[in-house]
């Protein structure tokens, strides 16, 4: 289940590897990680046929996510306070972000309501974004996967050696003599 996957692990982009979440895995000793070798390793046992399966789940999954992420950018509450800021950038034009507006948007972003998990709807946003995000390494995940697979299995083509000879075969019972010259 892909849902489950990007809520439960989290992606190192420079590792290219994921990592269980430990605040999910406290009953265990070891984290799982998922790296290009096991996926590579994952083609290799079921076949290729299975990234395509894989990718369209994925992309499925991220095609309800992407209808939740512009549903909560044009709530009307949300847009009228990213507004604001975009309205105090152009008129401050300060580069970076000062920290009280930051504050004070997080208190204003606190007050349109919080979930029963405690988590307000910025909280939310940011676990929608790291959900997509790793459903996106996912999909990298597998591209790289299937080329190593790929590499792998080219490798064990070229190291064979093929000593072919050429065969010269002539069809007599014709009415034009027709040969041809087959290598085997």
């Amino acid at each position: 289940d892909i849902r489950s996957f990007c809520v439960r692990y989290n992606y190192n982009m420079n590792a290219q590897t994921f990592i269980e979440k430990s605040s999910l895995a406290k009953e265990k000793t070891l984290l799982s990680t998922l790296s290009i070798k096991r996926v590579s390793e994952s083609i290799r046992t079921h076949g290729t046929g299975v990234t395509h399966a894989v990718i369209n789940s994925v992309y499925r999954y991220l095609a309800q996510r992407f209808q939740i992420f512009s549903q909560f950018l044009y709530e009307d509450h949300v847009k009228s306070l990213l507004q604001k800021e975009k309205q105090a950038h152009s008129e401050e034009k300060f580069e970076e972000y000062p920290v009280v507006r930051g504050i004070h948007f997080l208190h204003e972003m606190r007050k349109l309501g919080v979930a029963d998990d405690g988590l307000s709807f910025l909280d939310q946003f940011r676990a929608l974004l790291s959900e997509m995000g790793n459903a996106l390494g996912f999909v990298r995940m597998i591209r790289l996967g299937t080329m190593r697979y790929s590499s792998k299995a080219n490798e064990f083509a070229t190291r064979t050696k093929f000593e072919l000879s050429l065969i010269h075969i002539s069809e007599p019972t014709r009415q034009e003599a027709i040969s041809y010259a087959v290598f085997c």
